[in-house]
């Protein structure tokens, strides 16, 4: 499915560059932000073709995001503090 950034999502009528058609999520294309244990974390999300997001997490780990499910590593650093940091962010977003 190709994101036309002109065109609304026919369930939420946001604009289509701001929503993702299979989970109806809206998010922001990045984020930066403690979980309060000292460590940074800069996210990049990116609609995946088959549902979910693709999340690039401090350009060193790409992983696959569904909500409510699983965050799962795709390439690079396999953390599981980062795993768990950001999923738990990612969930808590609205």
């Amino acid at each position: 499915m190709t994101h036309n950034l002109n065109q609304r999502c026919p369930t939420c009528e946001r604009l289509q560059c701001i929503c993702i058609f299979h989970e109806n999520l809206s998010y922001k294309p990045n984020y930066e932000f403690q979980p309060g244990d000292g460590t940074n974390y800069l996210i990049h999300l990116v609609p995946a073709k088959y549902g979910g997001l693709y999340v690039i997490v401090n350009e060193t780990s790409t992983w696959r995001y569904h909500r409510n499910d699983t965050l799962k590593i795709l390439c690079g650093n396999n953390n599981k503090w980062t795993q768990t940091a950001v999923f738990n962010f990612l969930e808590a977003q609205q």
